[in-house]
């Protein structure tokens, strides 16, 4: 494929559009005068194409000011040819492709092979079928796997895994820099929360998967035993390790990040970028801060309760064990050296309550329910 020079309005296909991360992108490109082309896949549960990528955007951003233009086209990254009528696209038409979709389920192997290898497979042959000038993939942080330490972006890619998300991020990493390396630009988000730039005033995250995911079981637990006023875990044990750092992201920043790499073609050629944050709050600062706002207190942060858990603390673990892996590691620190060359902008600390509250309110008014989906956005 030819790479060519960057113009001012560029035209962007982008998958998962209807996703959390995929929505904040489109927001973002229409905002800076860059039109969007959002692949959507048709169904009878889904309805309307064009209306669940407005009604993501309308959450993500709901003053959203767009200087560019937005249309949508059926099509489904898990079919070959991934168009359902490739004469609505030409080759040259497009300029750059954003592939956001995927399957974000840790233990669905089938969805996670489909999904986020097959489809990755298939988005990347059709980058070759429109002579792309750039491929912008949205993998994650955590395509590290078990290694601990700092994480650059230039490490080795691990071997070991946490689950069978991690490894399909990796299949899929290793297929796009074998077949569009020139062209190809990897972004890795950490933990992805919601907005907090003032401009992006009462945004509201599509899906509550990750941070959110693992405050969805205490929900559930308070609504069980109190619906009511404040319930009390007092002595539960909760596990994870009370000094882990828990790497979020502000969405905002995610956009942004790629914005301003899309800006340069010095970040091509197969390259790594992580999203991530320099400082993130401690693991026993987030779950105290964000139960105690939800209206539940009292429990053991950090402490393992082990073979002898009560009914209750079975439940907790339960809940939040497909996130232990990500809240048991002390001495994981993901570098930002080479995101920073391009994003020296500061990223909000997530060190008070009154921040927690913006990420964490917008979950509790909609009862931790997504906008249709359910951990999978195959777009």
């Amino acid at each position: 494929m030819t790479v060519r020079s960057s113009i001012k309005a560029l035209t962007v296909l982008v998958t998962g559009g209807t996703g959390f991360v995929g929505s904040a992108l489109i927001a973002k490109l229409l905002q800076q005068g860059h039109n969007v082309i959002a692949l959507f896949r048709p169904s009878p549960k889904n309805g309307n194409g064009a209306h669940r990528v407005e009604n993501a955007i309308r959450a993500i951003r709901p003053f959203l000011t767009r200087r560019g233009q937005l249309s949508v086209i059926a099509g489904d990254v898990t079919s070959p040819g991934v168009l359902q009528n490739s004469r609505e696209i030409t080759k040259g038409q497009i300029d750059q492709i954003w592939h956001c979709a995927g399957s974000i389920d840790f233990d669905d192997e089938a969805a996670n092979q489909q999904i986020n290898v097959l489809g990755t497979q298939n988005m990347a042959q059709l980058a070759i079928d429109l002579d792309v000038q750039r491929f912008l993939y949205i993998s994650t942080a955590y395509t590290c796997g078990a290694r601990t330490g700092r994480i650059f972006e230039d490490d080795p890619l691990p071997t070991e895994f946490n689950n069978s998300y991690e490894r399909s991020k990796v299949q899929a990493e290793k297929i796009l820099q074998d077949v569009i390396r020139d062209v190809l630009t990897i972004v890795r988000p950490s933990i992805v929360v919601g907005a907090l730039s003032p401009s992006w005033t009462r945004s509201t995250p599509s899906t509550f998967a990750a941070y959110y995911g693992f405050f969805k079981g205490f929900r559930r637990l308070k609504d069980w035993a109190q619906p009511d006023g404040i319930f009390k875990l007092r002595g539960l044990r909760i596990p994870g390790n009370a000094k882990a750092e828990i790497n979020v992201i502000p969405v905002d920043d995610v956009s942004r990040i790629c914005l301003a790499l899309m800006l340069s073609k010095d970040t091509m050629s197969g390259q790594v970028f992580h999203a991530a944050h320099p400082d993130g709050p401690t693991y026993e600062f987030l779950v105290r801060t964000s139960l105690r706002i939800m209206g539940i207190l009292g429990g053991r942060i950090g402490v393992d309760p082990g073979d002898d858990a009560t009914a209750p603390e079975v439940i907790i673990r339960n809940a939040i064990s497909p996130f232990l892996p990500y809240v048991s590691v002390k001495d994981r620190r993901i570098d930002m050296t080479k995101t920073k060359k391009y994003y020296p902008d500061q990223i909000p600390l997530i060190n008070k309550e009154k921040i927690v509250r913006r990420l964490i309110e917008p979950a509790m008014a909609s009862e931790f329910t997504d906008l249709g989906h359910k951990g999978i956005d195959p777009s």
